[in-house]
C-alpha cells in the first residue's frame, strides 16, 4: 500500500559542488520510488549540464579533444 515516501538528487555547479536537490514526495510504494529516482535524476542531470557541471565520461572525452 502507498505510503508517504521520498526520493532525492542533487543538482551540481560546475565545480561538482551540490547547489540543491530535485525531491519527489508523495503516497507511493517503495516499488514505485526507483522510478521516480531515475526521473529526479534525469531531471538534475539537465539542471546540472546547463549550470555548466560536467559527468565524468564528458570530462574525459573533453580532455582527449584537447589533447
Amino acid at each position: 500500500t502507498p505510503g508517504v515516501n521520498a526520493v532525492a538528487a542533487p543538482v551540481l555547479d560546475q565545480n561538482g559542488k551540490p547547489v540543491g536537490y530535485v525531491t519527489i514526495v508523495g503516497f507511493f510504494t517503495e516499488d514505485e520510488a526507483p522510478k521516480l529516482g531515475r526521473l529526479a535524476v534525469e531531471a538534475v542531470r539537465t539542471i546540472s549540464n546547463n549550470l555548466g557541471h560536467m559527468m565524468f565520461w564528458q570530462k574525459a572525452s573533453s580532455r582527449k579533444q584537447k589533447a
